[in-house]
């Protein structure tokens, strides 16, 4: 299949920019990304779970990790380095657009874009305005979520890049993805065990195409 180019004019498939995909396990958090996508077994129906790494990387040699599954319309990342995906000049968008294709999704129908464990500083930060315009927490004891709508939706979007590259994904893409846009953003924190200092952050974007 040839190069489906985005309307920015980027080449996304991760082989120009010297990237290699190679089949990983399946990551952390499996349970709540099953949860939230209304599944029980993370064999059925058939998860594809990836990583890509490169090999002059001076930060880490694996910078992505990702999960998809084409019958629950789903793509997951549970790493990202967008720092280096920056550097060579390769966009998030880009690189679902590539990966979910790549792995036999069709992308008429890509409905969730999820992320956990998200490190990003400024998406982190993101995050938790948001909560707190919701009029919640992120550290309270327990799995913990919100449904952006107009409360709170700028302070989602104030520097939430990875955010702000799926709604621009939307618009490059439309003639890919059938013109969806995003229907709702739900956010989750969640203390997996009473060790964890911090709470694990995740971000759930919903497309439409109503």
């Amino acid at each position: 299949m040839p190069y489906i180019p985005s309307r920015r004019g980027y080449r996304q498939e991760i082989e120009a920019f010297h990237f290699e995909r190679s089949p990983d396990e399946m990551p952390d958090f499996m349970d709540l990304l099953l949860y939230y996508m209304g599944a029980t077994d993370p064999e059925e129906p058939q998860w594809l779970h990836y990583s890509i790494s490169s090999p002059y990387s001076t930060l880490s040699a694996e910078f992505v990790r990702y999960s998809v599954c084409g019958a629950l319309e789903g793509y997951f990342t549970s790493l990202i380095n967008h720092r280096h995906m920056e550097a060579v000049g390769m966009e998030y968008r880009d690189m679902v657009i590539a990966n979910y294709r790549k792995a036999g999704g069709d992308l008429r129908h890509l409905t969730t874009i999820g992320m956990a464990d998200i490190k990003e500083d400024d998406v982190k930060t993101s995050i938790v305005r948001a909560f707190v315009a919701k009029g919640k927490s992120i550290y309270e004891k327990r799995l913990n979520e919100v449904t952006m709508d107009r409360t709170g939706w700028n302070e989602l979007k104030e520097g939430n890049y990875l955010l702000e590259d799926q709604i621009e994904m939307c618009r490059d893409y439309a003639h890919v993805l059938r013109h969806p846009h995003v229907k709702k953003v739900t956010l989750i924190s969640y203390f997996p065990t009473r060790d964890y200092l911090l709470p694990v952050l995740f971000m759930f974007t919903t497309l439409t195409r109503e």
